[in-house]
């Protein structure tokens, strides 16, 4: 084992070289503070980047050249108190110790997009039922069906932004001491914030990832790989993390370069690791290091003013879409081609509730993926009010089910998420017994659309309305549970 101050500097197990850092995957060294390369004292543009969209680069003058032009940004649009468009509300139980660093992180966040626009940002630190009552105090705005579609279990630790209303929870790492010293947690803030921007800005998609086609479409690479780069730049410009942080993560690798960023336009619409987001990052950095942050918002700006997805990326880079993707992917296969060590998808680590297993672009991902779709567009993973059906209840209630679905949803203690976009999905029962569920405590009970049911079942059933009905083409035999004893599988 290591300290925290080895690790803290960038010591111990694993081997550097001057593009990457291998890291012994039995240290969480990548999640520390100052994880992978030494910081630089300044970042600077490397003269790869003299002109823009070169192909022939390495990871770390992507990195540098891409902070180089951020911080500069930041230097020049920023304050460096807290502006008047930012209001922070602190639960009483969030350490004071850790509020001047979310209030620098937050400044910053909030005060860079000036330029684009000027809405105010209403941070909330505290769990989430906290801050479910502050937004009912303060008669914040939020989507519809709630703050970014339900309420997490207090705990929980991850963040949301709903137009201006942004939260941030850390559960269960306050307590633990892990935020004193983790490098990714305080990147949750400038995360959302940049959320909030991209909401205002372009409030159409409203943070969905619409299919490709759709007059609404926005690439997931774009809109969550944008969030995770300002998210990891803006706590290295306040001193709070390096954003080497961010690729040396224990659990980080390099997708495929044999997909394209194109492929990643999409969100998989059952559980993997989240390729999407570390692409999107990655081509972030690509076009702030050669266009600038103005070229990175000016994207959404066009966005704003009506242009095509198509129209808003030249708009915004001077670049057409198809020019970009292929210089991209050249750039990006340049990355593996100069560093030989690179954790790449062939020899990746990740934790046990991503299907690492199924790569993109195998014959079994893009069956599961079909048969997701299939399932989505049978049963509805969403209201049929947003496909312009009749339906006006909660999403659960509109689909066709077999057995007739209570009226309001029953659930046991299972401490899952209930949200339209937080079901995996399983084709076959024998896979529920495999993977089990991994938010139930008991993964591999069967899943009852009732209390009623449950009880007719006679034996141990996780009770969900909502898990059930995701899942209902499971329950063959129609008894209301999904994988009992007449189930397939």
């Amino acid at each position: 084992m290591y300290s925290e101050e080895i690790i803290a500097d960038g010591e111990g197990a694993g081997q550097f070289s001057d593009d990457v850092r291998v890291v012994d995957r039995g240290l969480q060294a990548g999640r520390s503070k100052q994880a992978g390369w030494a910081a630089p004292s300044a970042y600077r543009v490397d003269p790869i980047f003299s002109a823009p969209w070169p192909t022939e680069i390495s990871r770390k003058q992507l990195i540098d050249s891409a902070m180089a032009r951020a911080f500069e940004y930041f230097e020049e649009n920023t304050l460096v108190t807290q502006p008047s468009n930012l209001t922070i509300f602190f639960e009483d139980t969030f350490p004071e110790k850790h509020h001047s660093w979310v209030q620098d992180i937050a400044a910053v966040s909030a005060s860079f997009p000036s330029n684009f626009t000027n809405h105010q940002f209403n941070l909330m630190v505290g769990e989430p039922s906290w801050v479910y009552e502050v937004i009912e105090r303060e008669g914040f705005w939020t989507e519809p069906q709630g703050h970014c579609g339900g309420l997490t279990p207090d705990g929980a630790v991850g963040g949301c932004a709903s137009r201006g209303a942004v939260s941030a929870n850390y559960g269960e790492t306050v307590g633990s001491g892990e935020l004193d010293w983790s490098g990714t947690l305080p990147s949750i803030i400038p995360h959302e914030m940049f959320h909030s921007f991209q909401d205002v800005l372009d409030p159409t998609p409203m943070g969905q990832i619409k299919p490709e086609g759709d007059p609404s479409h926005r690439p997931l690479w774009f809109w969550e790989g944008g969030a995770e780069f300002f998210g990891y730049a803006v706590s290295d410009f306040v001193g709070v993390a390096s954003y080497y942080v961010s690729p040396w993560e224990w659990w980080y690798y390099l997708p495929n370069p044999d997909l394209g960023l194109e492929s990643f336009a999409e969100r998989v619409l059952f559980e993997v690791p989240p390729e999407g987001y570390w692409m999107g990052q990655i081509a972030t950095e690509y076009i702030v290091a050669s266009v600038g942050v103005e070229g990175m918002l000016g994207i959404s700006l066009a966005l704003s003013q009506g242009m095509t997805w198509e129209e808003s990326f030249e708009s915004g880079t001077g670049l057409p879409l198809d020019d970009f993707y292929s210089r991209f992917n050249q750039a990006y296969q340049s990355i593996f081609d100069s560093n030989e060590d690179l954790k790449t998808y062939l020899n990746r680590e990740c934790p046990g509730q991503w299907n690492c297993q199924l790569q993109r672009g195998s014959e079994d991902f893009d069956r599961i993926q079909s048969e997701r779709e299939a399932v989505s567009e049978s049963y509805g993973t969403q209201s049929k009010a947003d496909d312009g059906g009749d339906c006006d209840g909660e999403w659960w209630s509109c689909i066709d089910s077999k057995i007739e679905l209570p009226k309001q949803a029953e659930n046991g203690d299972h401490g899952a998420p209930l949200g339209a976009k937080s079901f995996f999905y399983l084709s076959s029962c024998e896979e529920l017994l495999i993977n089990g569920i991994r938010e139930f405590g008991n993964a591999k009970l069967p899943i009852a659309a009732s209390f009623a049911y449950a009880q007719s079942f006679g034996n141990d059933a996780i009770v969900s309305t909502q898990w059930y009905a995701a899942w209902s083409h499971l329950d063959t035999d129609t008894d209301g549970i999904v994988c009992g004893p007449g189930d397939n599988g």
